[in-house]
């Protein structure tokens, strides 16, 4: 049921671009992730947390759910290799990928209307590269910003910098927005001067709502009904 939306800061029109964070924004991956640390514990000789558990962690990094579940500092990066590793083979081999709800009625709109989209994300570019090509909406994201094209990720701004550049746009805060559903896609957002969109999970609605984005809403339908009367 929605609770409604929070309007931080009100827009009047659709922006010139759109950036959207990946996983658990366009893309419903969460138990892949809980699948990728459950069998990261166990594969390092670790008793493994129970995946309740493990799925409050989904949008921290690799490095931050590692810590989370108890590994020994110097298992942080076998966990984050373990992970990718993971995610990279259901990228590559699944079939039927998992839109957020009302994603499809979001991006054909903005196609519609000329705006330009991107992806940012802490995914690599290639698996964000098989994921939107699979569900048939690559075509529609002039860029996609991955782990392995920049050095500092979000909630760092140079992903969205990194991008705008490359787009050949001057950053203007009104016709820029970044969408994402944690945190760090807030904070990228906010730290780039730019428009900061939150779709939270359930597990990250406390966070993101707090961090006072401008524009809040409960779910990918909710921002669907906002923009297409702009």
């Amino acid at each position: 049921m929605e609770r409604g939306i929070w309007c931080f800061i009100v827009k009047k029109k659709l922006p010139k671009i759109i950036y959207f964070d990946l996983d658990g924004t366009l893309f419903d991956n969460s138990e892949i992730v809980v699948d990728a640390y459950y069998s990261g514990m166990i594969g390092l000789g670790y008793i493994s947390k129970p995946r309740t558990f493990i799925s409050t962690l989904n949008g921290k990094s690799t490095i931050e759910t590692a810590k989370a579940l108890g590994l020994k500092k110097q298992d942080w990066k076998n966990l984050d290799e373990w992970f990718w590793e993971f995610f990279g083979g259901y990228c590559a081999e699944v079939e039927d990928v998992e839109l957020i709800p009302y994603t499809e009625e979001v991006l054909n709109h903005l196609k519609k209307n000329k705006v330009r989209m991107g992806i940012i994300t802490s995914n690599s570019s290639k698996n964000a590269d098989l994921l939107l090509k699979k569900a048939g909406f690559r075509d529609y994201f002039e860029i996609i910003v991955g782990k392995e094209d920049i050095t500092k990720l979000k909630p760092n701004p140079d992903p969205i910098l990194y991008a705008l550049n490359e787009m050949n746009f001057k950053n203007k805060s009104n016709e820029v927005w970044m969408v994402g559903d944690t945190i760090y896609d807030v904070q990228a957002a906010k730290n780039a001067n730019v428009t900061s969109i939150g779709i939270p999970q359930n597990h990250t609605y406390d966070d993101v709502k707090n961090l006072k984005p401008d524009l809040f809403f409960e779910s990918m339908k909710g921002f669907y009904e906002y923009i297409k009367f702009l």
